[in-house]
């Protein structure tokens, strides 16, 4: 060991601990290695300690030091700035160069790393792929010998691995050289097959701790609070509000962590605990940088006592120390847990310390199954990443790029291609299928079946160099009071249906019409609200849903504690499915996690949809599955379908090329293909005309891939044939006390504001018009007039002729324009319903989408009073909403 590193070793450290000391011989070999130990055992020295020796080891000469020769990645651009940090304090002492490159890496800085390259480069998978193609850049890359991969089972299962996994063949080919690979991880369930991600095609070893780290969870479920004034101020149960009150003692005690699973959680959760008095921040990703990076700076000096985080926090960001984590409510994935846990006594010495905070008693029982296979070790197996046809094109392009005016051929790139793992199996015909594409979009050239860079190649490049869809925000519009009330996901309002509820910041809302907008009205029907939220649950695995259905079976036959009671209601087990059908509403009891359950749910729905015609919509989550079905099919007809199902992934592919899901997945793949711009969408009849493309192959299967699991839901299905799961049947008057909670917990959000009822919702709305000021213009004199709807009485008169003629006119109306003979029959029609009905024609020509004819309609039913009249109003209100890019199109 070189003597200056070993004096810094024993400065640092004092010693080697065990993870680095069994890792330093194999990364010092040459040899690749996956490196697994818990947070905080110094993984990150572990690979570059060995590394450094060995560059110091040539001395003087500066050749063999040239250009970059260890590239280190991480997910995150927030990580690389931290890991500088850490990486820039051995390097300065050992005379080496660091620097990181990203997307936000400033203009000159990129000059002077391209010009002066640094030993040591930290960056992203999506960096990495842009300075493949540079000039400078790629030259330097020629001298890399090896390449660190940080938090890598981040990696592992989306399209980011499949980037970087083509990247470092890519990087291989362009050195015609082998390229070391270390990879980090904390939390990995399956080493061997990360292991072949990582290596590729040759050989990776593993080095893992045996010990276990000692990690202290606890699972805690508040009782409820006495305050009903406080909970009435909050808009929460008394339960909801316990765990508020327990969550700000915790807080209170010393800096926590607190992770839950989707953004709206954490804003909720923010601004209750800010209204009791506990300083808190929110971080998540849709927060901007600049307020992510100042909530971690208030938490990091202490300003707060505690930051409420998404998994935006889950990996090793720099916040300081950490007394505790907690998690709100069930943290869905053991690996996860400990994850998340493992963010506190981030020190080899110290004991992770966690807590989860469970909502009800289904969920206490989620968390005590998680934490103990937590606690276990037993974490859930991910599959590897797909290989996905987009990235692949994006690669495609690159090597194009690369080779300059020397064309490729198909055979020459699949050669490259299947070293990476994710694409082993990937067969010559499909690459080049993906590359005739390119060149139909003029994205690469063809000459005599080779393929080369076009004119545009490049920019198509760099614009699509991120596999993450760049998702919209889309304005959801109230169509009672034309407000805007919040905004959506893209990817979620993709999902939405005319009539269909969900829930938006605690409260109900029924879908009128999905288009640039979503307009909605207040629904009081939150058994069928859907949360905007679902599209970001993390889904539970088969066999953590399998645990807790054997563990609530055993509560309910016991018959003792808090629980037995609702689980005892059904008697559905591990070898027995309950099928209930109440009057429309069909619940299958099935614990097979969430994306079996999505998958039989997409099935059965594909089934009954076609029998009768409509459209039967289907919800699903880990343990049960909710159809809506018409009166006269049975229970025992349900379970006769369940049972009838053979081609799973047939029926279910076939469906989801219907939805609006797949249409919004397949402008994203469309995208990143480089078929159509930012700002374009793919309708349906663009969508049949991309059938049999690489483009629509790509969106089905990578749709399947991360909404379904057909191996979990062929197992069922098996077993049922084999009558190993018994199916029973029940029509009933009501659902049982099981069913019922299921259908609540799965529809419903955490806190639910009151539900406004319709006629609350219409008085608001004739408050609203009642207490404008009207814009009157005379057309007998041409004098505009203003007067308060509120004020109106009897007829209405000019003040300074006396007519009677008066017409309501908008702000923004000219009076001398309208005055003119192309616009007199209007101004008349305008003027005479003012005549004949009064203040009702001021209230129906100042509500926002009713013009005069629509106003005269409405008038001519002469209402008894102007409560129905504004019955009418507020109906053409919506109708307008709804309809308006119609007749704005025309």
């Amino acid at each position: 060991m070189d003597t200056l590193l070993a004096g810094l070793i024993q400065e640092r450290f004092e010693r080697l601990n065990e993870v680095q000391k069994r890792a330093w011989p194999v990364v010092a070999s040459g040899a690749n290695v996956l490196v697994i130990a818990p947070t905080g055992f110094g993984k990150t020295e572990a690979a570059l300690l060995p590394l450094f020796d060995s560059l110091l080891s040539a001395g003087g000469k500066a050749e063999e030091r040239k250009g970059i020769r260890i590239l280190y990645i991480t997910p995150l651009k927030a990580l690389n700035r931290d890991m500088l940090e850490r990486i820039e304090w051995w390097c300065k002492k050992l005379g080496l160069t660091v620097a990181v490159r990203h997307g936000d890496t400033k203009g000159a800085e990129r000059a002077r790393q391209a010009n002066e390259p640094p030993h040591l480069m930290i960056t992203t998978p999506e960096t990495l792929a842009a300075m493949l193609v540079g000039k400078k850049l790629g030259e330097a890359l020629a001298n890399v010998g090896t390449v660190v991969v940080d938090e890598v089972h981040e990696l592992f299962g989306d399209k980011r691995g499949a980037q970087l996994a083509l990247s470092l063949e890519r990087l291989v080919w362009r050195k015609k050289g082998e390229v070391q690979r270390v990879g980090l991880s904390a939390t990995v369930a399956d080493a061997e097959t990360v292991a072949r991600f990582l290596g590729g095609d040759r050989l990776c070893e593993v080095v893992k701790v045996d010990r276990d780290r000692e990690m202290k969870i606890i699972v805690k479920k508040p009782a409820a609070s006495e305050d009903a004034e406080l909970a009435a101020k909050l808009h929460v149960d008394a339960e909801a509000l316990g765990r508020l009150l327990f969550l700000k003692e915790i807080a209170s005690k010393g800096k926590t962590l607190v992770f839950v699973n989707t953004r709206s959680m954490a804003e909720m959760l923010v601004s209750r605990l800010l209204k009791i008095g506990c300083k808190v921040a929110a971080h998540h990703g849709s927060l901007s940088r600049e307020a992510r990076l100042s909530a971690e700076e208030e938490f990091k000096h202490g300003k707060i006592d505690a930051l409420i985080c998404t998994s935006s926090l889950e990996l090793g960001i720099d916040i300081g120390d950490i007394d505790r984590v907690v998690q709100y409510s069930s943290p869905r994935q053991a690996a996860r847990l400990v994850q998340r846990v493992g963010r506190s006594g981030h020190a080899e010495h110290l004991v992770p310390n966690g807590t989860v905070i469970a909502t009800d008693i289904h969920d206490a029982l989620e968390c005590e199954v998680i934490a103990e296979r937590a606690l276990k070790g037993s974490l859930e197996g991910e599959k590897m990443v797909r290989p996905a046809l987009d990235v692949l094109a994006h690669a495609l392009a690159g090597i194009a790029v690369e080779r300059g005016p020397g064309p490729f051929s198909a055979q020459e790139a699949c050669a490259c291609i299947r070293r990476a793992a994710p694409y082993a199996g990937m067969r010559e015909e499909v690459v080049r299928a993906v590359a005739e594409q390119l060149v139909k979009e003029r994205l690469l050239r063809e000459e005599k079946g080779r393929f080369a860079a076009s004119g545009r190649t490049l920019l198509y490049y760099y614009k699509n160099v991120s596999t993450i869809p760049r998702s919209k925000k889309v304005r959801v519009r109230n169509a009672a009071t034309n407000a805007i009330i919040s905004s959506l996901d893209e990817e979620f309002v993709a999902s939405l249906e005319q009539g269909q509820v969900f829930l938006s910041k605690g409260t109900p809302w029924a879908v009128l019409d999905v288009g640039e907008e979503v307009v909605v009205e207040p629904s009081e029907d939150l058994a069928a609200a859907l949360p905007e939220w679902s599209g970001e649950q993390i889904p539970i695995h088969y066999e953590v849903a399998r645990e807790l259905c054997k563990q609530r079976h055993a509560l309910g036959r016991e018959g003792k504690g808090e629980g037995a009671q609702l689980f005892a209601s059904i008697p559905a087990g591990d070898n027995r499915v309950v099928i209930e059908k109440c009057e429309e509403v069909c619940l299958i009891h099935l614990c097979a996690g969430t994306k079996a359950n999505r998958t039989l749910g997409l099935a059965l729905s594909a089934l009954f949809s076609a029998r009768f015609g409509v459209g039967v919509r289907a919800d699903a989550d880990a343990y049960s599955i909710i159809l809506r079905l018409p009166h006269r099919v049975s229970a025992s007809e349900v379970a006769a379908v369940l049972a009838s199902i053979r081609d799973a992934r047939g029926i279910v592919r076939a469906k989801m090329s219907e939805s609006h899901l797949f249409k919004y997945r397949l402008t994203h793949v469309a995208r990143l293909f480089g078929l159509i711009g930012e700002d374009m969408v793919i309708g349906t009849r663009a969508a049949g005309l991309l059938e049999g493309t690489p483009i629509y192959a790509e969106t089905a299967e990578s749709a399947l891939f991360d909404y379904c699991d057909f191996d979990a839901a062929e197992e069922i299905l098996k077993r049922i044939g084999e009558g190993k799961i018994d199916l029973i049947a029940q029509d009933v008057g009501r659902l049982s006390a099981l069913g019922s909670f299921l259908t609540v917990r799965l529809r419903a959000g955490e806190f639910i504001a009151p539900i406004e009822p319709t006629a609350e919702v219409l008085k608001a709305f004739s408050a609203q018009i009642a207490s404008k000021t009207v814009r009157f213009l005379c057309t007998y004199c041409g004098r505009v007039s203003y007067e308060k709807i509120e004020d109106m009485k009897g007829k209405l008169h000019c003040k300074s002729c006396g007519s009677p003629m008066l017409a309501v006119i908008g702000r923004q109306e000219e009076p001398k324009e309208l005055l003119l003979p192309k616009n007199r029959a209007e101004l008349l029609l305008r003027a005479s319903l003012v005549e004949a009905y009064g203040r009702r024609a001021a209230l129906c020509l100042s509500t926002y989408g009713v013009g005069s004819r629509t106003a005269a309609r409405i008038l001519a039913r002469l209402h008894k009073d102007e409560g129905h009249l504004f019955v009418d109003l507020l109906e053409a209100q919506k109708n307008f909403i709804r309809t308006k890019r119609y007749w704005q199109a025309r």
